[in-house]
């Protein structure tokens, strides 16, 4: 599963590593990731609020 970081604070989520409000730790799918393992558009840095543009994918 992708890991994504937040361009403007740095913050680094990691689904397999954490939850989400209302996500269970190491789900292979939630809210937040859609069908084909993308961020939903309205996705916001946990950290900062930052928008989803601003959130880019590291890799897994």
């Amino acid at each position: 599963m992708k890991k994504w970081k937040c361009s403007i604070c740095g913050y680094i989520y990691d689904p397999e590593k954490e939850s989400l409000p209302g996500e269970t730790t190491g789900a292979s799918k939630c809210d937040y990731v859609d069908d084909e393992g993308e961020l939903v558009d309205s996705f916001k840095c946990k950290q900062c609020g930052a928008m989803k543009e601003a959130i880019k994918s590291i890799g897994e």
